[in-house]
């Protein structure tokens, strides 16, 4: 066994270290944190010198205990994690398991970094070990302790003002913010009409677009011609001054030719040099960890390993080896000449246009590579012009007037989104990926042609977290954050130090929020008008399961009518006639064959159609629009499918046997058992039916309409815990405790918004606003577990990612 064992925190790193150092060394990796804090309240302690409590991650669990086994049989330990604040507090937090569980006794640990992954610098890093720096360390753990604060008590809030599932943070909130200020800008942009005049000249034979500059006398702006009628006078006056006609072209002079060479770089004001070029990070919050990457040889082309590694491999390395190249070669270098050409006679009512354009005169770095960009225009300097002199005619072959409009800021792409990031300081290149994707699975934005676009419970959000903790999500927050850490990790600064200038003045706002803003407050309910029938005020606002519109208020003696959006609509976008729209279900549509009534609907999970006292869902229809014929025909299709299901059936004893989706099974509607592979279900008896299902376990608490007793028991034990915890207090306590039971003698009223529909006609919101899962309403019983969201089918067919819920506890310390 080898003597020395080394710790990295990647598994593909772990292998080339490996072949580097030899025999003597065994290399294994941490896969990343292997402890973070315990996810329940109370793991940091404001009130204790905040104080962390700490648990091994379950997924790491086995490789933690291999690292162990592998260190009982060594003499030395490396710990060679990334040399930046998370690598550091890896190292520390990997030692302090190991330390714990006794396997570090009578062995040397080490610290080493590296800063590639080279023969020499491998053997370098290990040849000249550190100790373990506990200021990199501590910014770690100010870092993640801040993170734990603004997230445990954020993200509850907006669980009881907004609804269950959503989360805020230091990092994210911010990027949702400028999404939806971009989309704010959008929104309250207007189109301005400008035209412009531009034509075509030719001068031996080559001909070249022209470009008006001057309009007598005067520089042309771009609002110089903001009508057709203005446009097309310039346009008359300037073929005027040059001599055209239908028939000939005009006549212009060159007034003056401007030469320039311009050298186009693409690092910074960097000047050709005989040495190497260094480049520093323009992001100032990026750790110099593994935010870079590059060739460890730039003699290995790309098409030395093409068709020896795979394709998409092929393409990062092709990517990363052209830019590394690029960077060290020289600028380029392009000849630009701008002319200017005369209209008519020289004066102080002149006319000019102007012909831009340019050579390639030293590829430079352009010859490997060349950065493209989402937002590109087209550069008209970007022409070869004729040899001109001053004096030269030119002949105007073509000359239009053009009409266009002012376009509004572009959305963010992920690369707009991570470059204005990087602007404002907020994250770190390796959290980038990390933000995007919370944005997403909490569905806050969706994807429009590659683009962020911002969702109603989105723009709530940030709206709430804007006008309440508006210093939380400010761009500079985040900035000024990082440069505390930064000193805390220089030694500077005790850890502690930014936390007590955050925590104070954050936990009270967040308690008087809690008491002062009510959730309708939250809902931004906005009238639309009145219902012609009733003449009851019609709201579109945001409930706990989506946005929806209301007929009517919880006021009212009759209780209001609900109905969700439809997918695609947009709060903000809605019209009463919209919302009208949505309130002409359920429709009556007519009879089955058998004389049974069909009705279309939208339900929690989706379109339906109703028969009798059955269900067909509506997979492809809309239930606004489905006629007669076909809905006959999915309860057909329906119909043919369930006939196929049932193989046997004992209505008496109410015991089935039916085709699953894992096989034939028999039930009772209480419990399922399974039949064994040998036996034919057409052929067993309703006796073998009842023994196999009394031998069968109990359904579980998946069909949670069976268990409503069992959870709110489980409530009412939860509000006993919070009650009794260190972080509880009463108004904790009392929500678990309401949330367990009906008051006795409580007085019934009208639903508030954010109520349960009941009736048909009170539709749920379909789609992406549909209710939360039963395992994220569990957990909102139950302050202290975690919810788990499994990947599941909404009505709209899109499939909810899996994400981790945020308990709702607060990370209060002991009062």
């Amino acid at each position: 066994m080898a003597e020395n064992l080394v710790i990295v925190e990647s598994p593909a790193k772990a292998k080339t270290i490996k072949k580097y150092l030899g025999r003597d060394f065994e290399v294994l990796a941490s896969y990343g944190h292997v402890r973070d804090l315990v996810p329940k309240e109370g793991a940091v302690d404001p009130d204790h010198g905040y104080t962390m409590k700490y648990q091994v991650l379950e997924k790491n669990e086995r490789h933690v205990a291999a690292i162990a086994r592998a260190l009982g049989k060594s003499k030395a330990l490396y710990l060679a994690t990334d040399p930046d604040r998370e690598g550091e507090a890896i190292a520390w937090h990997l030692k302090e398991i190991l330390d714990s569980r006794g396997t570090l006794d009578g062995k040397d640990v080490h610290r080493v970094v590296f800063y590639e992954i080279t023969r020499n610098a491998i053997r370098e890093a290990v040849g000249q070990p550190r100790g373990l720096s506990m200021e990199l360390v501590n910014a770690q753990q100010a870092r993640r302790a801040l993170d734990y604060l603004v997230g445990f008590n954020l993200s509850p809030l907006l669980w009881k003002k907004v609804r269950r599932g959503l989360s805020a943070g230091r990092v994210q909130s911010p990027a949702l913010r400028m999404i939806c200020e971009r989309e704010e800008e959008i929104a309250a942009f207007v189109a301005q009409e400008y035209w412009t005049i531009e034509g075509e000249g030719a001068h031996g034979g080559q001909a070249f677009p022209l470009k008006l500059l001057e309009y007598r006398g005067e520089k042309v702006e771009q609002f110089s011609f903001t009508n057709e009628t203005a446009a097309r006078e310039a346009e008359n006056s300037l073929r005027a001054a040059a001599g055209a006609s239908a028939n000939a072209p005009g006549s212009l002079r060159v007034l003056a030719i401007d030469r320039k060479q311009v050298a186009a770089r693409l690092y910074g004001a960097h000047e050709v040099a005989e040495e190497p070029r260094i480049y520093k990070t323009k992001s100032k919050n990026a750790q110099e960890a593994h935010e870079a990457i590059r060739p460890t040889s730039a003699a290995i082309t790309p098409a030395d390993v093409e068709g020896k590694i795979d394709d998409d491999l092929y393409r990062l390395y092709a990517l990363i080896w052209k830019r590394a190249v690029a960077s060290q070669m020289s600028h380029a270098v392009f000849d630009t000449v701008a002319v200017d050409l005369l209209a008519g006679s020289e004066g102080p009512q002149r006319h000019l246009l102007r012909a831009n354009g340019s050579t390639l005169v030293k590829p430079g770095y352009i010859a490997v590579y060349q950065e493209g960009s989402d937002d590109a225009k087209a550069d008209d300097a970007d022409h070869v012009l004729p040899p001109l002199q001053e004096g030269d005619s030119v002949s105007l072959t073509q000359l239009a007037a053009s009409q266009h409009f002012t376009e509004p800021p572009p959305r963010y792409s992920e690369a707009s989104l991570v470059k204005a990031l990087e602007e404002h300081g907020i994250g770190r290149p390796s959290t980038y990926a990390t933000i995007i994707s919370t944005l997403q699975d909490r569905e806050y934005v969706e994807m429009d042609n590659r683009r962020f676009v911002p969702t109603d419970i989105g723009k709530i959000v940030n709206r709430f977290l804007t006008h309440h903790f508006h210093r939380y999500v400010e761009y500079g927050f985040t900035a000024a954050m990082e440069d505390e850490l930064d000193a805390v990790s220089r030694g500077e600064e005790e850890w502690t130090t930014p936390l007590e200038k955050f925590w104070k003045p954050f936990i009270h706002q967040v308690d008087r929020i809690e008491r002062t803003v009510t959730r309708e407050q939250v809902a931004q309910a906005r009238e639309l008008g009145k219902d012609p029938a009733t003449g009851k005020p019609i709201t579109v606002r945001m409930g706990r399961f989506g946005p929806f519109v209301q007929i009517g208020t919880k006021d009212d003696e009759e209780k209001p009518r609900f109905a969700g959006l439809r997918p695609g609509q947009k709060m903000d976008a809605i019209t009463l006639a919209d919302a009208m729209e949505l309130f002409k279900l359920p429709r009556t549509l007519g009879e089955t064959a058998e004389g049974e009534t069909i009705i279309a609907n939208v339900g929690r999970f989706g379109p339906y159609l109703k028969y009798g006292s059955k269900y067909a869902s509506l997979k492809e229809d809309d239930p606004y629009t489905v006629t007669l014929e076909r809905a006959r025909e999915v309860i057909r299709l329906k119909k043919e499918a369930d006939a196929n299901r049932l193989i046997q059936d004992f209505p008496d004893a109410g015991i089935q046997v039916l085709n699953g989706r894992y096989g034939p099974y028999i039930t009772d509607k209480k419990k399922n058992a399974k039949i064994p592979k040998d036996r034919e279900p057409k052929s067993l008896t309703l006796e073998e039916c009842r023994a196999m299902l009394a031998a069968a376990p109990e359904r579980g608490a998946r069909f949670g309409r069976f268990r409503r007793g069992q959870r709110a028991a489980g409530a009412t034990a939860a509000a006993a815990a919070a009650a009794s915890s260190p972080g509880g207090d009463g108004a904790q306590a009392a929500a678990a405790s309401s949330a367990a039971a009906p008051r006795k003698g409580a007085k019934k009223k009208a639903p508030s918004p954010d109520a349960k529909p009941a009736a048909a006609a009170n539709q749920r919101p379909a789609g992406g606003a549909r209710a939360r899962s039963k395992a994220s309403a569990h957990a909102g019983r139950n302050p202290r577990r975690r919810a788990k969201v499994a990947p599941r089918k909404t009505a709209a067919g899109k499939t909810r990612a899996k994400t981790s819920g945020v308990s709702p506890g607060r990370a209060r310390g002991v009062k």
